[in-house]
């Protein structure tokens, strides 16, 4: 049996107040805690500049099984994501490593408010589905 796979790639807006993201701080003048936005609130979301496609887990390929990840995770002022975790899997479990670790990988140039880059949530969901399904050796 031969299968290609076609992920397909959807980006949910979240909508919200800033986030105070509790960073360790050596000194008062140091560091400031990060403010983590929401979509609604930038000027000019995060637009993926790099993208790995996740690995389609062999188990699920091999019995026909197709899904989807919701993902939670914020993308940094320098474009890296970093948070991410499974806000939802369907089937629970069957795709939610390979679409952590796919994620993780992804590069953005990063989202503005005003005139400057800031950290921002996205809500992410990957749809895993098996396509031009051709049988051989029947």
């Amino acid at each position: 049996m031969y299968c290609r796979h076609a992920l397909v790639w959807v980006i949910l807006l979240l909508l919200g107040t800033p986030i105070a993201s509790a960073q360790s701080q050596k000194s008062p003048e140091q560091k400031q805690p990060t403010t983590v936005f929401e979509l609604s609130e930038v000027d000019h979301p995060p637009r993926a500049i790099r993208k790995t496609e996740p690995r389609y887990p062999a188990a699920a390929k091999r019995k026909n099984i197709q899904g989807s990840v919701t993902l939670r995770f914020t993308v940094t002022k320098k474009g890296r994501v970093i948070n991410p975790s499974v806000v939802k899997g369907h089937p629970p479990g069957v795709f939610d490593r390979s679409a952590l670790k796919a994620i993780s990988s992804w590069r953005f140039k990063p989202a503005i408010k005003g005139r400057e880059p800031v950290d921002v949530v996205i809500v992410a969901a990957l749809k895993f589905e098996l396509v031009d399904r051709e049988f051989r050796g029947f």
